[in-house]
């Protein structure tokens, strides 16, 4: 587990902090509006991987929530989908327990997803409702080389411990703002394998920042330079 004394073991500070660790890492949105001194990752749907004008830094997949209405087209476009400048992740993807989808589908597509991420080489970002034992079974299966990520964790610090421990990274949104539970959760969670995210909420990422930092008693700054640190890691 990652303790503030080690923050800094393979940083120079100020060199870090003045080239890269002043930015916000917002590593899961569905919004395209650019903030200042924020690197996102944008949420995009394979038919907009056409659109050759999109700049931003962004992820692709198939929703769990989609599959019953995609066309093999799309699986189609998913496989043979190549290396594209700015793309840094494949996703969101994953299981959905509550919505009325074939879990067995379901697996099926987000296998086609952690095959694609390991074929590119990139994180996985990871849609998962009532699904951590499917998602923690096929990371055992698949055992992957690249990163996976669960966005918008919002369970207790035992399950994060299930995955930080096999590797697999948590990002948390908006919802620390006024979950008391999550709150004190979040104290036990490895910062090593933490990032955070304000998902498809109107929510700045500097305000889910400055939440963060105060329940870890942290300045702004240290807190920016550990998530930069994952994000460095991560993402290569």
């Amino acid at each position: 587990m990652l303790l503030l004394k080690d923050i800094f073991f393979n940083f120079n500070l100020e060199t870090e902090l003045s080239k890269h660790a002043m930015k916000y890492i917002n590593i899961h949105t569905h919004s395209f509006k650019k903030e200042e001194n924020v690197i996102s990752i944008t949420n995009i749907k394979i038919s907009d991987i056409i659109n050759t004008q999109y700049k931003n830094t962004f992820s692709i997949g198939i929703h769990p929530w989609e599959i019953n209405t995609i066309t093999e087209d799309v699986i189609e476009t998913l496989k043979s989908l190549k290396k594209i400048e700015n793309l840094l992740a494949i996703g969101e993807c994953g299981i959905d327990k509550i919505k009325n989808q074939d879990i067995e589908i379901q697996k099926k597509i987000f296998s086609i997803h952690i095959n694609k991420s390991e074929e590119l080489g990139i994180p996985l970002i990871i849609h998962n409702v009532k699904a951590s034992n499917e998602i923690i079974e096929l990371h055992k299966i698949h055992k992957p080389q690249s990163k996976w990520i669960i966005h918008g964790f919002n369970k207790n610090s035992i399950l994060a411990k299930e995955f930080t421990k096999r590797g697999i990274y948590i990002s948390i949104g908006g919802n620390i703002l006024n979950n008391r539970k999550l709150q004190e959760n979040l104290k036990d969670i490895d910062l090593e394998y933490l990032f955070l995210e304000n998902d498809d909420s109107d929510i700045s990422i500097i305000e889910i920042y400055s939440c963060v930092a105060k329940i870890l008693d942290l300045s702004m700054d240290n807190l920016k330079l550990i998530i930069f640190d994952n994000y460095r890691r991560c993402f290569k």
